[in-house]
């Protein structure tokens, strides 16, 4: 019987510590070429107008602040006092800071910076493709591969001075290492996994609680020692515990709850995204629409109670409009192909010259994504839904389904998919976000079409069977 997301033992993948035949090592090698070809061509040639801008700014103001004042801080330089906040989460700042140290000249630093960004993102691939060998026969996992090597989002963000593909890489690193734990059932892999997720989380507080949610699983399906488990929550916890206490000590300044509660309140208004772009080429109705979105924002920060009564009452003066916001659009869009808070189409700021631009096979490339998108996003859906169901049916009995490392692993990559989509879709749902989830993105479609592919051939089997004649 075949049970998703559990894989199939009449079809096993290629086991993780044989040796790749030939064609499969070169399959590898020419996948990461390209990884690493596209990506390093869109920097180089690819003109960004004014990079330090948005979220960018206040990047690099916590980078600089860090490295010459030590003190993280978002005030830009040389625009007044440096008063320290946690608005933003540190991760990304300190590895600019990193570099910045290294190469103090601006140019420099910043072709530093995307170059790192191109190996980071290259490193996120290959790391697909590592995963893919221990849960996939050979096919599927080059075909999960390829996809995260060629889609234009994640070649594109490479691009920019974002987070996005920091927290990508580290992503896919985590589970990479609780793979790796899932299989050798060693202290150290379980602390190595619990540090990969706790570095993420450094990176963007969303996945914060993720360890501790698989650290429930795996102690409810009984397929890792408790010793091990809480190893896993205890480390993945210990980086954003000593953040959250230098936090504790500020007196003023926003956080990262704030941060939150803003995307809260954005993410409630159907028309946030189309109304910040009508605010910025100057419409007046869309000014006014954000102007009460603010006002909105800043009664929530002020008075809890307040403020969720207030939203709670413009849900209610249209729930017809809002049920269909959270039931139906709100989940499309954050698969979605255009980057609503952006330039445009896949480009987060102003951009020129890139080759997805004026390069007429990067430009087919993209507009294939951009057809299939709409196919990819429903298919993502229904594994999500289907394997939430399925996981859900198991928990529910206690019994130990997850009896293989590559079951567990495919469980984790489940889990985490779901949980950073129930983020966003709770907060503000925006495709630019899905960016770092796009290559676990790739791998569950992968398993989903193997998954599907299985399952056709063991009841076409079963029915073969079934109606072969009796020998006399």
């Amino acid at each position: 019987m075949i049970s998703w997301p559990i894989a199939t033992p009449a079809a096993p993948p290629s086991q993780p510590h044989a040796k790749a035949p030939g064609w499969l090592r070169i399959g590898y090698c020419l996948i990461i070429a390209l990884a690493l070809l596209l990506r390093l061509m869109h920097v180089l040639i690819a003109d960004v107008d004014s990079p330090v801008r948005g979220d960018a700014i206040q990047h690099v103001s916590y980078a600089w602040n860090l490295l010459h004042h030590g003190v993280f801080s978002s005030v830009p330089p040389d625009t007044g006092p440096v008063i320290a906040d946690s608005f933003r989460d540190p991760g990304y700042p300190l590895f600019l800071a990193a570099v910045m140290a290294l190469t103090p000249d601006w140019d420099a630093w910043y072709q530093t910076v995307l170059l790192l960004q191109v190996l980071l993102g290259v490193a996120t691939v290959a790391g697909v493709l590592v995963l893919g060998r221990r849960l996939l026969p050979p096919g599927m996992a080059l075909l999960a591969g390829l996809l995260a090597a060629v889609w234009p989002h994640h070649v594109v963000i490479s691009g920019y001075l974002l987070t996005e593909t920091l927290f990508g890489t580290l992503l896919v690193l985590a589970l990479l290492l609780f793979s790796q734990a899932a299989a050798r059932q060693r202290l150290r892999w379980w602390i190595a996994a619990g540090l990969g997720f706790g570095c993420a989380a450094m990176v963007n507080a969303v996945l914060l609680p993720f360890a501790l949610l698989l650290g429930l699983v795996l102690l409810w399906q009984r397929r890792a020692d408790r010793r091990q488990v809480l190893a896993l929550i205890a480390v993945a916890a210990l980086l954003p515990a000593l953040w959250g206490a230098r936090n504790a000590t500020l007196a003023t300044g926003l956080g990262s709850t704030d941060r939150a509660l803003m995307n809260f309140v954005q993410g409630s208004w159907p028309d946030y995204h189309s109304s910040w772009r009508e605010g910025l080429a100057g419409v007046a109705a869309g000014q006014r629409t954000q102007a009460r979105i603010n006002e909105e924002i800043d009664l929530l920060r002020r008075d809890r109670a307040q403020g969720l009564a207030t939203m709670g009452a413009r849900l209610a003066a249209d729930p017809g409009r809002h049920i269909g916001w959270y039931l139906i659009h709100k989940p499309f869009l954050f698969w979605d192909w255009d980057i609503r808070m952006g330039y445009y189409d896949i480009f987060v700021y102003p951009t020129a010259n890139a080759p997805f631009q004026n390069k007429a096979p990067w430009m087919a490339l993209a507009a294939v994504f951009r057809a299939i998108n709409p196919f990819l996003t429903g298919l993502t859906l229904i594994a999500l839904a289907c394997g939430a169901l399925a996981l859900l049916r198991r928990l529910r009995t206690g019994a130990p389904t997850l009896a293989d490392p590559r079951d567990t692993t495919i469980a984790a990559l489940l889990l985490l998919l779901l949980f950073g989509f129930l983020v966003y879709w709770t907060l503000q749902a925006e495709p630019r976000y899905a960016i770092p989830f796009r290559p676990l993105q790739c791998l569950l479609l992968a398993v989903a079409m193997q998954w599907a592919w299985w399952a056709w051939a063991s009841r076409t089997v079963r029915g073969r069977i079934e109606t072969k004649p009796a020998q006399p």
